[in-house]
């Protein structure tokens, strides 16, 4: 996720064709690994990531680079077909399975095959500010919580908080209309709608080491 779509439409011609070229070499071993393995597969932290992981490890317990988003349900909710819809986008996109590992003196993504995302329910009318500001774990993943409130029969709350270093808030955008898709899906009895990612944050990341080494 993060602002890695907009970076490839910037990109010249030149380099797109640079990137489609190590893109299709690297989605292909990656297809053919990920799957085989429960455990996570290690990256390296793109440039960004590697500023916000420095910058967080100055403020060990600080909340500053949460970022926050609610959102207002009214109406009937199928908390099953949203708690499984949420399962989803985090199954789909690597970013919300990746969690931040130290290896000597660098730090890698490390990217799990699979993650139980919970989405606990609270009978409340809105939850403590403290629930966005609790400090993440980089080390554990999802670097991403939900939590659901119920101030009355059809009325819901969805809190999201997710570390700035696996998205940002650009990232809501494409969050938000795949919950959409899914969460009509399910409630309906269906599959996902949703076609499989040919590109994830991490291919950006080794694509724009090797490009910056060359």
């Amino acid at each position: 996720m993060n602002d890695f779509k907009e970076r490839i439409a910037n990109l010249s011609p030149e380099a797109r064709a640079l990137f489609d070229a190590k893109l299709r070499r690297k989605t292909a071993t990656r297809q053919h690994t990920l799957p085989r393995s429960g455990q996570p597969q290690a990256f390296p932290l793109s440039f960004a990531q590697q500023r916000l992981w420095f910058m967080q490890s100055l403020e060990p317990g600080s909340g500053s680079y949460n970022i926050a988003n609610v959102v207002h349900l009214r109406g009937p909710l199928d908390v099953a077909a949203l708690m499984w819809s949420l399962n989803e986008i985090v199954k789909r996109h690597e970013s919300l399975r990746t969690a931040i590992v130290e290896d000597g003196d660098r730090a890698m993504q490390a990217i799990a095959a699979n993650v139980v995302f919970p989405v606990p329910l609270f009978e409340l009318r809105e939850l403590s500010p403290a629930e966005a500001e609790a400090v993440f774990d980089l080390a554990s993943a999802p670097l991403m919580r939900a939590c659901l409130a119920r101030p009355a029969d059809e009325e819901h709350v969805l809190y999201l908080t997710i570390d700035h270093i696996v998205a940002d808030g650009w990232s809501f955008g494409v969050l938000y209309p795949e919950l959409g898709e899914l969460y009509r899906a399910y409630r309906a009895g269906h599959e996902s709608p949703l076609p499989r990612l040919a590109i994830q944050y991490a291919d950006f990341a080794v694509w724009r080491r090797a490009s910056t080494s060359v």
